[in-house]
């Protein structure tokens, strides 16, 4: 990337790209160091001694609110590298489609630099949306009685997570902002591929593949989102967030890829028109006399081969990704028995 390039990129993207490792390492990175110092603080304010001093209901909660810290340090690092790969993601599916888009270079190079750019006043308000959620999700899981803010009445686990909120918060609302925007950036792009050649569907596979890059960042964050809130056994909460989550996917994945799936209906459409057109004319021919039964065979069975074809740019292996998607919700459970684990070696 040229210095110039370089410049163009927001300062999340910049300090990413500074570093020798790839996003979801500096990402794993992030979350190592962030767990780390969290552990030293624990074992340096002897949080590990004073769960053999208090009763066991108290010793529980100590336990929930170390994994609700562990959590958010974990959400932490994953939303902003969330947020670079969907750049990145998008910035792939412009290259691919390059060749097919027939845009000049100069229009090209704009579709590129407008990736990354928002509005600052629409960049503000998001963040700023996404943290007042966060402080209003913790206000309603807070018992009335007790002031979340109350940093002096504050756990030294709740503590962590409270520090968390601002940067939790903001990376939400720029994540959701981030993919609407350049999901709608990108629709258009679908009716102004240079041919549509309805046997020969790949021109649209990148629609397909951004599409499943946005539904895998959405549901990876579901699930690190339920990792905040959900016990290891609570199977009711995570399965109630699984059918919640299919929902989700299935309507993201709808309105992603409505784009492509109506380029190709009104050309599947307007080749059957003119399928049936031929047929109508060949018949007469054929009543006169005057036409071969082959012309007329090859017609109806273009028009079969055409009415086969499907409208949804998704082939096999996207269902299968789609399925294999679909279990990571599931994994919530699974990674929230592991961060038990963590806490349960570290606190004793």
């Amino acid at each position: 990337m040229s210095k110039h390039e370089s410049e163009r990129l927001g300062w999340i993207e910049r300090a990413y790209g500074a570093l020798p490792l790839s996003p979801w390492a500096v990402g794993g990175a992030i979350a190592g160091v962030l767990v780390l110092a969290f552990g030293v603080s624990e074992l340096a304010f002897g949080r590990h001694l004073l769960l053999l001093e208090v009763e066991d209901t108290i010793a529980t909660m100590m336990r929930f609110q170390a994994r609700t810290a562990v959590a958010n340090m974990l959400l932490a690092a994953f939303l902003p590298t969330a947020y670079i790969y969907l750049l990145r993601g998008h910035r792939g599916t412009l290259g691919a489609l390059r060749s097919d888009l027939g845009c000049s270079d100069t229009e090209f190079a704009a579709l590129i630099a407008r990736i990354g750019n928002y509005n600052p006043l629409a960049l503000g308000l998001s963040g700023l949306a996404g943290v007042g959620c966060v402080l209003l999700m913790t206000r309603v899981t807070t018992p009335a009685h007790i002031d979340p803010w109350q940093w002096s009445a504050l756990p030294h686990e709740m503590r962590w997570t409270r520090v968390l909120v601002p940067w939790v918060g903001w990376w939400i609302g720029v994540l959701i902002l981030a993919v609407s925007v350049e999901s709608n950036r990108l629709a258009p792009l679908a009716s102004r591929l240079s041919r549509v050649d309805l046997p020969d569907l790949r021109p649209f596979r990148p629609f397909t593949r951004q599409a499943l890059l946005n539904t895998l960042l959405m549901i990876l964050f579901g699930a690190f989102g339920l990792l905040t809130i959900a016990e290891s056994g609570s199977w009711a909460l995570v399965l109630g967030f699984w059918i919640v989550s299919m929902g989700a996917m299935a309507i993201g994945l709808v309105v992603w890829l409505l784009p492509v799936f109506r380029v190709v209906r009104d050309a599947k459409r307007s080749e059957l028109d003119w399928c049936r057109d031929a047929l109508v004319r060949e018949g007469a021919k054929l009543r006169e006399g005057g036409a071969l039964r082959s012309r007329v065979s090859e017609l109806v069975a273009w028009e079969e081969r055409v009415q086969s074809i499907g409208e949804w740019p998704i082939d096999s292996p996207a269902l299968r990704k789609i399925l294999l998607y679909s279990l990571i919700p599931l994994g919530s459970w699974a990674g929230g028995a592991l961060v038990e684990r963590f806490i349960d070696s570290l606190l004793g």
